[in-house]
């Protein structure tokens, strides 16, 4: 159940932490099974899982981080600084870009091991 806000200014749903993490959890359970493009395969070995979340986690910030290094926020075209007005005005831009990105950006460590039953 996904609980909808009348104030989200863009339309997209909030939901509450523990709905954010139920999801969180579908998908990283989805990515395991089914690779980041959806098709498969399952990953075997400790080493696949890392490489996996790694590149996932990295492809999920690549669209915000290039929207923050975008030159035009901070500068005109000739490179000249943006006055206060237009630098407001950018960032209300950039917000609203931001909420229309999935994840966030963020930093990861990823470990992962196989586990022997000993038999």
């Amino acid at each position: 159940m996904v609980l909808l806000h009348s104030n989200n200014f863009l339309g997209l749903p909030n939901v509450e932490a523990y709905q954010r993490h139920k999801l969180s959890l579908l998908r990283t359970e989805d990515l395991i099974r089914n690779g980041v493009s959806g098709k498969g395969p399952a990953v075997d070995t400790a080493k696949d899982l890392v490489t996996l979340l790694l590149d996932f986690v990295t492809r999920l910030t690549a669209a915000k981080r290039r929207i923050l290094e975008d030159m035009e926020i901070y500068a005109d075209a000739n490179g000249k600084p943006l006055a206060q007005g237009e630098v407001r005005q950018k960032r209300k831009e950039i917000i609203r870009k931001m909420f229309g990105v999935p994840g966030k950006l963020d930093h990861a460590t990823v470990v992962a091991f196989k586990i022997n039953s000993g038999k």
